[in-house]
C-alpha cells in the first residue's frame, strides 16, 4: 500500500504595521502552506484575539467545528473569523492538506465592529472569484513603504464589512446595501469615495445611484451620515480623556486637528474641550 505524499509545509509571513494604532492593531499575517492540522481530532481551542482565515487550497476534506455544536465543510474561498470566546477546531482532516491565509487582530476598533452580535452564529461565507479576495486581504497591509497602523485597520474593517455583511438586493429595493453601508460609514476609516465604490463592486449599482438611493432611503447624504458617526465616536473618546484632540482626529479619519474641532462645533455647537467637560 503507497503512502500518501505530503509536500513540506511551509509559513509565508506577510508585512505586518510598524506599532500599534490608536484603536487596534495587526499582529500577525501569514499564508500557511501544505498545512496538515488535524480538524477531526478531539481537541478544542480559544484564541486570545480575533482572527479571519481565508481557505486557498485544499487537499481532501477540511471543516470547521466549535463548543456551539456548528460544524461546516471548508473548501477553496471559505473564508470564517475566529472569536476568542468560542473554543474551536477547523483545518483539514487526517490524510489531507490545505493551504490558508490569516490575519490575527484586536482591539477596540473591532470590538464595536460587533462581530458577536452580527457573526457568532453564522461565522463562515464563501467568497467568489477567490484570487480576488485573497488580493483583497492581502492589500489590507502594507503595501510597501510606510502604512500607518490605523490605516491597515480601517482597511482590515472594510474587508470584514464586505465580506461578511454585504447581503444581496432585497426585494424592497435598497433596504439590504443601506443597511451595509450605514455600518461602513460609521465605523470605517475610508472615503465616501472608497466606500460607494467597494458598494458597487458588491450591487453592481453605480456609486452615484448609491449615493442618491442613500439621500432617498435615509435622507441624509452620505457624508453627513458619516460625519455624524464620527462625531458620535469622537463624544465616547473625548468622555474617556485617554486620548488627546489629536489623537482621535487621526484615529476617526479627519484631515487635521482643526478640521476635527471645526466639524464637532459645527455638529454640537461646542469645542472639543467643552464636549468632554459636558459628558
Amino acid at each position: 500500500m503507497s503512502r500518501i505524499h505530503f509536500p513540506a509545509s511551509r509559513a509565508e509571513l506577510l508585512p505586518l504595521p510598524t506599532g500599534k494604532g490608536l484603536l487596534g492593531e495587526i499582529f500577525e499575517a501569514a499564508i500557511l502552506h501544505h498545512m496538515r492540522k488535524g480538524a477531526d481530532g478531539p481537541a478544542i481551542r480559544r484564541y486570545v484575539a480575533r482572527a479571519v482565515v481565508l481557505v486557498l487550497k485544499v487537499h481532501g476534506r477540511a471543516e470547521y467545528a466549535d463548543e456551539t455544536g456548528r460544524t461546516s465543510p471548508l473548501v477553496p474561498g471559505s473564508c470564517f473569523l475566529v472569536d476568542p470566546r468560542v473554543g474551536h477546531r477547523y483545518g483539514p482532516v487526517e490524510g489531507s492538506y490545505w493551504t490558508e491565509m490569516y490575519l490575527s487582530f484586536r482591539g477596540p476598533l473591532f470590538d464595536s465592529f460587533d462581530l458577536s452580535a452580527n457573526l457568532t452564529n453564522d461565522p463562515i461565507r464563501h467568497l467568489s472569484p477567490l484570487k480576488a479576495w485573497q488580493r483583497k486581504l492581502r492589500e489590507v497591509l502594507p503595501h510597501g513603504g510606510h502604512d500607518e497602523p490605523d490605516a491597515c485597520n480601517g482597511r482590515l474593517i472594510a474587508f470584514l464589512a464586505e465580506a461578511f455583511l454585504r447581503q444581496q438586493p432585497s426585494s424592497d429595493g435598497a433596504a439590504a446595501w443601506v443597511a451595509l453601508a450605514k455600518r461602513m460609514l460609521e465605523r470605517e476609516l475610508l472615503t465616501v469615495t472608497e466606500i460607494t465604490d467597494r458598494l458597487s463592486a458588491t450591487t453592481g449599482l453605480a456609486p452615484e445611484t448609491l449615493r442618491k438611493q442613500f439621500r432617498r432611503v435615509t435622507g441624509s447624504s452620505m457624508k453627513s451620515w458619516q460625519l455624524a458617526g464620527r462625531v458620535a465616536n469622537a463624544h465616547t473618546l473625548l468622555a474617556r480623556g485617554t486620548m488627546t484632540q489629536k489623537e482621535i482626529a487621526a484615529a476617526l479619519g479627519f484631515s487635521n486637528p482643526q478640521h476635527f474641532s471645526r466639524c464637532i462645533r459645527k455638529s454640537t455647537g461646542k469645542t472639543p474641550g467643552r464636549l468632554a467637560k459636558d459628558r
